[in-house]
This record gives structure tokens, sequence and C-alpha cells, in this order.
């Protein structure tokens, strides 16, 4: 289980945005907190994929699934705050293992 919190640094109060919960393990490939939305990006399993979800930083709420398909985020490479895009690390399975890089827009879901 991981747990998610933000601290204000003001007051010093500390609230538990969300949890992934995970029946057996859990891996994470990568999130971000984005300071210029006050968003957080975050990698799950929860689809049995690796992919990156966005989430509110002032509520907990889950916005959107960023990336989607038959394949894995590996590692998150570049973050453009301002571009609104990220630069991954990814991998598919097919007849055999390909492993890329990419470069998305999260406002947006992707599949590949």
């Amino acid at each position: 289980t991981a747990t998610v919190r933000i601290a204000n640094t003001s007051t010093g109060a500390v609230t538990v945005l969300f949890e992934e919960v995970e029946e057996t393990f859990y891996e994470s490939n990568g999130w971000d907190f984005l300071s210029s939305s006050n968003e957080i990006l975050w990698f799950s399993q929860r689809d049995d994929w690796g992919h990156l979800y966005l989430y509110d930083a002032g509520t907990g709420a889950l916005k959107r699934q960023v990336t989607q398909g038959d394949w894995n985020v590996l590692r998150i490479m570049e973050i453009d705050e301002g571009a609104r895009t990220v630069t991954l690390l990814v991998t598919s399975v097919s007849r055999e293992i390909l492993t890329s890089s990419t470069s998305i827009g999260w406002d947006s879901m992707v599949g590949m």
C-alpha cells in the first residue's frame, strides 16, 4: 500500500490525498508533483498494466487516466509542465519485448 499525503508548510497539517492498494505488492515506476497546476502524475498497475494517472493535489480526486493499453510505463524521463507533456520509457510485449521512449500530453488519454 502507498499512501499519498501532502503537507502544509505554514501550519504543519498533513492531509491524506489517496491510497494505492495492491493485493500482492506495490511497485512504483515514477510519480511527480506538478506544482504549476497543483496536480500529481501517478504510476499505477491497477489495470494490470503500468500506466499514469492524473490526480488533483488539492482534493486527491482522480482527474483521468493518462496512458492506457497493453504496454507498461517503465520510467518517467522528463516532464515539461508548461507544455503539459511527459517523456516516458515504455515497453510492450507482442512477439518480442519492445522498449522505446515517447512524449505525450497528459490532457487526454493516450493508448499506444
